[in-house]
């Protein structure tokens, strides 16, 4: 997941924000949800992953245990990649 990514406590943009990763993290995605729908100019989709974020970037390193990102921060092939399953 990209660095600078807000984990937030539910798939919107008004929840609880949990925390920003400080650089490219690791994030283990355990399945998604459709909530708020955002453009930020190159993505654009309503799909929020949920997991857990191993950020290394930050000092001293942090596990965000979980917590939801956007589908536009988090690297995937396509929002939702097929096979992962609705949380």
């Amino acid at each position: 997941m990209d660095g600078g990514s807000n984990l937030r406590g539910g798939p919107h943009l008004n929840s609880y924000l949990v925390g920003t990763t400080k650089g490219k993290s690791e994030f283990a995605v355990q399945c998604y949800k459709r909530g708020d729908y955002y453009n930020d100019g190159k993505h654009h989709t309503d799909v929020w992953y949920y997991g857990t974020v191993f950020d290394t970037h930050d000092n001293p390193e942090h596990v965000y245990y979980d917590v939801y990102s956007w589908g536009g921060n988090v690297n995937t092939p396509h929002d939702p990649p097929a096979g992962l399953s609705k949380c």
